[in-house]
């Protein structure tokens, strides 16, 4: 344990920390489960935060740039627990020798064999420290700023890199120890100027650098950066043989010291019921368990083959900075560049100097203003909503910060989130009372949050050459048909929600999704019945009832939440009633297999949706698919199998229980995903055949009205129907003690939902009506004229510097805005055909039922 830095310095006080941008919610979401439980701790709700590329306010780190890829039909993803036989993360690495392919026992001889790419304090001493002279070379991840930029940092890093394997090392360590625990244990001691370079992209840079090398060196990275399962992934995803995370052992020790870590049974733990040795066989354990998952996400069950194959797509980061550190990595939109990767790095310098880490807001939302630092009382980690009236009072958390002399560094503002909770308690007087005063609050706050986080406040929609009156425009009753809900299942939600958004729906002429969790049979003959009914590998309570009682019927290949994964339904949730639902054993948790991970092909997909329309030969056929780079190419080839009907999901939304790695980093934006589908559907002449839907983080008019501009007919509200039926984003839901009685299934919390049917068909003709103000001044009059416009969008980087944030500058979102009908001028830009089945007058069964 020489090599980790546990001085007496408490966590909360570590400059080291501040510096490699360690917030109190990454210690205590994050670390303390993995080092304690030796698994990865779940979230809910999705993800909100604003995008890494777009924030202004805080430093960020570059792996928080990439959305990890999963597999989509083309081909399986693998389920990492049951299938768990045929996954390993033994690699062989270094200088092998000898004929390969040869049976013999010295085949690999000058290699070595790594159980896990985590190495321990001790693997690390026999790995570097005792070979032989000259067999180890050392390359410092720092640069002085007054000397070098960032870019001149990497290549010489990579230039030095290169001289060391020339002068014969063969075990390569990219180290940052001189920053993250300076000799003697001086924290700071290294001078202001003296900046890290983010491992990542050194690694990145080198691996390539040195690529007529790398069959011959190790290349290790000793680093203070990573500490969560992503960050590993993306380290082993550009080449990194083997990872040293000195820090984060040294954090998990500290906070061991201190007592903040605990377990079920006791309120802290002591170093001899958790000594050291286990608290890194734990952690190690937990990023195990994570890097199985994000490889069985795209169906690769080896490390060997996962890692240097980038499986990533980038957003966010220039062309220059992907060409030196990211070679041949998917980046659609550009952004920042080396200079704002290394403002960033200087305001984490600057945080640094305070020796102070704070609550940042990452997992739950913070007052922007002010976010408490780690020495201030721990607040609750919700932010709850201020109650409308009528309601229980719940007041937000607020955090005063008066005493200036106390904190000379205040912390910097809190990462912005799209879910307010002002914002959230006028929506729900709206949804209760029909203020449009209070809606109107909601949707200014709202627009702005997305303004702030997400591509689509990017764009901005002209107005038409000429306005028409609002009267002659395509009335709300209409346009609320275009709505569905998120697939919320019977479960995960109680009872009372789950019916009262089907009544809502129902009753509006829309559609409600019953999610992968089945449904009672008692609701399919009356208002309580789900229009759509979702299929997953899970299977569960899918019977012939059940399909024949559908208007839609949609294969789940992916979702939202936890893309490449299946859900999760812990066993306290699965009541007597749930479980005969869902043909299963009370209080048994049910984790689902990847969706549909037995789908190896457009044609094994194109065989379930033949059988699901021989099992109900009405109803529409629905695949559900989430953004990510391709995903057109995948809508081409679904249209082709035969369905009427695609969702393309974001990877922001979702309300399903999931680690929180699928949480946030994977999945794209549907604006991505929506925009590439259309476009490839009209390039192929399939437009015409399917529905285009979009889904994810859809709450005000704006968001439908940028959705149909790229090409979306319909529009999915996952979690904006609970919060209008009470929902404070507690983030609780995977706990089962939601306060409002809404993702529970505890009698006692279930008496406190008060949600009604009209509360969400309120909202939706709200957002309806605010949909007809923006058809009315871009002179549409009806709903279908605006489908694929999208040269009533502009990107807002058009815009003169005074009206624009001067990040906008940085995007290129010209292949979004390319026109369809460009592409192939001349064919169908909607579903005219989509109402179109195969016909079944030669099937059998057919024919005996006629």
């Amino acid at each position: 344990w020489r090599l980790v830095p546990v001085d007496e310095v408490p966590v909360g006080r570590d400059r080291a920390l501040a510096l490699f941008g360690y917030t109190e919610e990454q210690l205590e979401l994050l670390l303390a489960p993995m080092v304690v439980s030796g698994g990865e701790a779940l979230g809910s709700m999705g993800n909100d935060q604003q995008y890494a590329a777009l924030d202004e306010r805080r430093p960020r780190m570059v792996y928080d740039f990439f959305k990890q890829l999963f597999a989509q039909v083309t081909n399986p993803a693998i389920d990492p627990i049951r299938e768990n036989v045929v996954m390993s993360l033994r690699c062989y690495v270094g200088p092998a020798r000898g004929d390969l392919l040869a049976m013999k026992g010295d085949a690999c001889r000058g290699g070595y064999r790594l159980e896990h790419p985590l190495l321990t304090p001790a693997q690390f001493v026999e790995l570097v420290e005792r070979q032989p002279e000259g067999r180890v070379g050392r390359v410092s991840l720092a640069f002085d700023r007054r000397r070098e930029t960032l870019r001149e940092g990497i290549e010489r890093v990579c230039r030095t890199a290169e001289a060391q394997v020339q002068g014969g090392a063969r075990v390569l360590v990219l180290s940052d120890r001189e920053l993250g625990a300076p000799p003697g244990g001086r924290q700071g001691a290294a001078g202001a100027d003296l900046l890290p370079i983010s491992a990542v992209m050194a690694c990145g840079a080198v691996h390539h650098h040195l690529l007529q090398y790398r069959s011959e060196v190790v290349l290790v990275v000793e680093t203070a950066e990573a500490r969560e399962v992503h960050h590993f992934a993306v380290l082993l995803g550009f080449g990194a043989d083997a990872v040293f995370p000195y820090l984060a052992y040294a954090a998990a020790a500290k906070m061991l010291r201190e007592g903040r870590l605990c377990d079920a049974s006791r309120d802290h733990l002591s170093e001899e019921q958790l000594p050291r040795d286990l608290l890194v066989a734990n952690f190690r354990a937990a990023v195990s368990k994570g890097l199985l998952k994000v490889m069985a996400k795209m169906g690769i069950s080896t490390l060997q083959s996962y890692k240097g194959a980038q499986i990533f797509e980038v957003i966010g980061l220039s062309g220059d900075v992907i060409r030196l550190c990211f070679r041949n990595s998917v980046s659609r939109i550009e952004g920042g560049g080396f200079r704002e990767l290394q403002r960033h790095i200087e305001q984490r310098a600057e945080l640094a100097s305070a020796a102070s880490i704070s609550h940042a807001g990452e997992y739950h939302w913070r007052p922007l203003s002010y976010v408490a630092s780690a020495d201030a009382p721990r607040p609750d980690p919700a932010a709850p909503a201020a109650a409308p009236a009528g309601r229980p009072k719940t007041t937000a958390v607020e955090f005063e910060h008066s005493k200036e002399e106390a904190h000379p560094h205040p912390p910097p503002p809190a990462h912005e989130h799209t879910f307010v909770p002002s914002a959230i308690a006028n929506v729900q007087v709206a949804a209760r009372s029909g203020d449009a005063d209070a809606y109107a609050k909601f949707v200014e706050e709202t627009n702005a949050a997305t303004d702030a986080c997400l591509l689509r406040g990017m764009l901005g929609i002209r107005a038409g050459r000429r306005s028409v009156p609002l009267h002659r425009v395509e009335p709300a009753s209409d346009i609320v048909k275009r709505f569905c809900t998120g697939a919320m299942s019977y479960g995960s939600i109680a009872k009372e929600p789950h019916e009262a958004i089907a009544k809502a729906m129902n009753s509006i002429g829309a559609k409600s999704n019953c999610g992968e969790g089945g449904e009672d049979a008692e609701r399919f003959v009356d208002d309580r019945r789900s229009a759509i009914k979702q299929v997953a590998s899970g299977r569960f309570g899918v019977t012939s009832h059940y399909l024949a009682c559908a208007d839609d019927l949609q294969i789940k290949i992916s979702q939202g939440a936890k893309c490449g994964e299946g859900g999760e339904l812990p066993g306290r949730k699965v009541t007597e009633q749930i479980a005969r639902v869902r043909r299963s054993t009370p209080g048994v948790g049910l984790i689902s297999p990847p969706p549909h991970h037995d789908i190896y092909s457009i044609e094994d997909l194109a065989e379930l949706l033949y059988d699901l329309h021989n099992a109900n030969p009405v109803a529409r056929l629905s695949v559900k698919l989430v953004s990510e780079t391709g995903v057109g190419v995948v809508a081409a080839g679904v249209a082709k199998a035969h369905a009427n009907h695609i969702l393309i999901a974001s990877g922001d939304g979702g309300t399903g229980a999931a680690r929180w790695t699928g949480i946030k980093y994977t999945g794209l934006p549907w604006e991505l995903g929506v925009a590439d589908a259309h476009q490839t559907l009209v390039i192929n002449n399939l437009r015409r055949k399917v529905v285009l839907q979009a889904d994810g983080g859809m709450k005000t008019g704006r968001d439908v009205v940028h959705a149909a501009l790229l090409g979306a007919e319909e529009f999915g509200f996952g979690t904006m129907p609970l919060v209008v039926l009470g929902c404070i984003m507690m983030r609780k839901c995977h706990l089962g003690t939601c306060p409002v009685g809404i993702a529970t299934q505890d009698p006692v919390l279930r008496a406190k939902f008060d949600g009604q049917p009209e509360h969400v068909v309120n909202y939706m003709f709200l957002v309806a009506e605010e949909v007809r103000t923006y058809m009315a001044s871009m002179g549409f009059t009806k709903f279908e004229q605006m489908i694929g416009r999208v040269d009533m969008l502009y990107s807002k980087a058009e815009l003169p510097a005074t009206q624009r944030r001067a990040i906008h500058s940085l995007f290129d979102l010209g292949s979004m805005l390319t026109p369809a009908t460009s592409l192939r001028p001349g064919v169908p830009v909607s579903s005219c055909d989509a109402a179109e089945l195969p016909s079944l007058h030669a099937v059998l069964d057919q024919q005996l039922l006629a």
